[in-house]
């Protein structure tokens, strides 16, 4: 079975850690893990890799523990839609 291209939904904002209200397509190359370990973060669970993972999915970040972030691009962003 094919594991390329999968759509993901992400429902909630995670208690305000996840920027909502966007639509996101990354690198074809860009690990599914590297959600996880991205919302991991948001969970408060500090974990370095996850699988397959390569990094984290700055994208989706809402804050960190300091307030409002400012996101550098995302490496792995390709194309980022507000809705």
């Amino acid at each position: 079975h094919a594991h390329h291209d999968l759509p993901i939904l992400l429902a909630g904002r995670g208690g305000g850690t996840i920027r909502s209200g966007q639509s996101l397509e990354f690198k074809q190359e860009t690990p599914l893990c590297n959600l996880f370990v991205s919302l991991a973060d948001r969970m408060g669970a500090k974990v370095d890799q996850f699988g397959d993972s390569t990094g984290r999915l700055e994208a989706i970040a809402q804050t960190t523990e300091s307030g409002p972030r400012q996101f550098p691009p995302d490496q792995n962003l390709i194309w980022k839609k507000k809705a």
